[in-house]
């Protein structure tokens, strides 16, 4: 297959399924009002670089985006726990 080149399949019909969930009762996580999260020296240094990045960007190149934190740091963060 060349370069650049997507190849897209034929759709095909799917067999209709009917799925039944048990109603299962979920436990509410209490949101903290106002919502405050504090970060280590480190992690305010590494924020500001992703700042100054997007700065950067912007005035040198026209790019403007955004730089966001996802993921298992972000969720330690939220419940207030560490992991390694």
């Amino acid at each position: 297959m060349a370069a650049g080149v997507l190849m897209i399949r034929p759709f095909r019909a799917l067999k209709q399924v009917n799925i039944s969930l048990t109603h299962r009762p979920t436990a509410r996580i209490k949101i903290p009002s106002p919502m405050k999260i504090e970060l280590t020296e480190t992690e305010e240094k590494l924020c500001q670089i992703l700042d100054e990045c997007t700065v950067h960007l912007q005035k040198e190149q026209g790019i403007s985006t955004t730089c966001r934190i996802a993921g298992g740091w972000v969720r330690d963060k939220v419940n207030m726990t560490t992991s390694l």
